[in-house]
């Protein structure tokens, strides 16, 4: 039978609650589940409760606790905890919402295996590799949630014995610390590189920048010994200046438009002209950003 959903919901806000209250006694800066979590499941049918419970426990796990609960198994094995079970309960999670949530193609190894494990886990909870009546569904939901108060258990469990560690909870929080700190998701650095692209007069694609050099930004700042956000992100900001200047070094921070609008101009002779004074004056300072380039335009006038 289905967990209710009053019961379920509230279980599972107060072990967040729980977590993250344990946490902050570490140091305030480790709250382990960071944003507001709406935990919204419908009750309206089995199926869709299921497919609800999906949605809701991949963003607590990959979302809302993305690196403290990752850094937290990867001390479950020292403190007794089961880091197979929720390593295991997480993964079903992510494969799960890839079976709801995207197009499967039966042709792909991936896909398939996908498939596989999730019908595979189905089978095991109800008896049928792909539910279809209302009870099967049920029997599901109810063993998904009964799974994620469990690995949720082992989560506080964690916590409470690290906070009890007094030989290495130092160590602990100082690492936990740096973990999170060195944690900058790949949104974040978008409106970062829109400023500096425009200090600089760069008209570029935004995503495009971050969607190439995510990967390698945070690999170069991997190894930052510093637990200071604020010195982390001016070394991010470096990280990415340089690189915005690298990838438009060739580029010239005007265009023809932008004299035209800015010297309220028609297209013609003068444009160009003042397009080929713009290129020597940018040849001469490739770090002359739009504003400025106009500035020396405009006392050639």
């Amino acid at each position: 039978m289905m967990c209710c959903k009053i019961k379920y919901e509230n279980q599972l806000l107060d072990f967040v609650k729980k977590i993250n209250e344990e946490a902050v006694l570490l140091d305030e800066k480790l709250v382990v589940f960071e944003e507001i979590f709406n935990c919204v499941i419908n009750d309206s049918n089995y199926e869709l409760g299921y497919k609800d419970t999906i949605a809701v426990l991949y963003k607590l796990y990959r979302e809302c606790g993305r690196v403290s609960v990752n850094y937290l198994i990867s001390k479950m094995n020292v403190y007794e905890c089961n880091e197979t079970y929720v390593k295991n309960h997480i993964l079903l999670i992510d494969k799960m919402r890839t079976f709801f949530y995207h197009n499967l193609i039966l042709s792909s190894k991936h896909d398939k295996e996908i498939i596989t494990i999730c019908e595979k886990w189905f089978e095991t909870n109800c008896n049928s590799k792909k539910p279809v009546e209302e009870n099967e569904w049920g029997s599901c939901l109810n063993q998904l949630q009964l799974d994620s108060i469990e690995c949720l258990n082992n989560i506080y469990t964690c916590v409470i014995a690290i906070n009890r560690d007094y030989d290495f909870k130092d160590d602990i929080i100082e690492e936990w610390i740096l973990k999170k700190n060195l944690d900058f998701p790949k949104h974040k650095c978008i409106p970062l590189v829109e400023e500096i692209a425009k200090s600089l007069g760069r008209d570029i694609d935004y995503v495009l920048i971050v969607d190439k050099n995510y990967s390698k930004w945070m690999k170069e700042l991997k190894y930052s010994s510093t637990l200071n956000i604020d010195n982390f992100i001016d070394n991010l900001k470096k990280v990415i200046e340089y690189t915005v200047l690298e990838e438009t070094g060739n580029i010239m921070p005007i265009t023809g438009k932008d004299i035209i609008l800015e010297f309220g101009i028609k297209p013609g002779r003068l444009v160009g002209s003042l397009m080929e004074k713009a290129k020597d004056i940018y040849n001469n300072n490739k770090s002359i950003n739009k504003e400025e380039l106009l500035k020396s335009l405009s006392e050639e006038l």
